[in-house]
This record gives structure tokens, sequence and C-alpha cells, in this order.
């Protein structure tokens, strides 16, 4: 019996390999499959598991209003000077386009005056 595998004529094993690679080919792409298949077929719950609570939500407080100073104050009237410059300097065709930030400015810099009366450090 060790004769006759010795004896075979080794020119036939590439095609044997070949065969052999082919099969084992074969097999793993069906193992594939089978696997992807199986997992599709797997149950999905309908309803996910919950989330453990982070407990109740706390109520939101509103924020503070800010405590402006005078070189706030100093700081807007600034910002309105430049505001009403660039409305000067505007040359287009749109009257309103640089106006929104001189309005801005101005509802700005009345907040300030307003709060810094009411807390007496403006006459």
């Amino acid at each position: 019996m060790v004769m006759a595998i010795v004896g075979r004529s080794p020119a036939h094993w590439p095609i044997v390999r070949r065969v052999f690679l082919a099969f084992r080919e074969r097999v793993s792409r069906v193992c594939c499959i089978d696997a992807i298949r199986s997992a599709m077929k797997q149950p999905k719950s309908a309803i996910p598991a919950k989330r453990a609570s982070k407990g109740p939500r706390g109520k939101r407080t509103p924020p503070q209003s800010r405590q402006y100073a005078v070189a706030d104050l100093e700081r807007a009237r600034d910002r309105v000077e430049a505001a009403k410059r660039r409305i000067d300097n505007d040359h287009t065709s749109n009257p309103s386009r640089a106006r929104a930030g001189l309005e801005r400015a101005q509802q700005e810099l009345h907040i300030i005056e307003s709060q810094l009366r009411l807390r007496g450090l403006l006459e």
C-alpha cells in the first residue's frame, strides 16, 4: 500500500491540489452564507431595552441679569457712535442695512443706563 502512494507520479499533484482548494473555497463560502443567514433569522425584540432613568429633572432657573458697571456704559456709548459712523459711511442702495446694528447698540445702551440709574450709580 505504501508502494502505491509512493509509486504514483507527481504529475497529477497540481490537479489534486487545485481541486482541493476549489472545494475548500466553496465550503468556506457556504459557511459564511450560512452564518449570515442565521444571524438574519435571529429574532429581534419588538421593544428595545430601556435605559436606567437619571432621576427627576430639576427646574430651570432663569438667568440672572448682568450687573453692569460704568465702564460698560462707556463701551456701549462707543458702540453707538461707531454704528452711527458706519451708517454715515455706508454708500449702498439699501439704507436700512446698517440700521439694525445701530438699533441694537442703542437698546444695549438704554438697558445699561436704566440699570445704573436703579442702582444709584448714574444721575
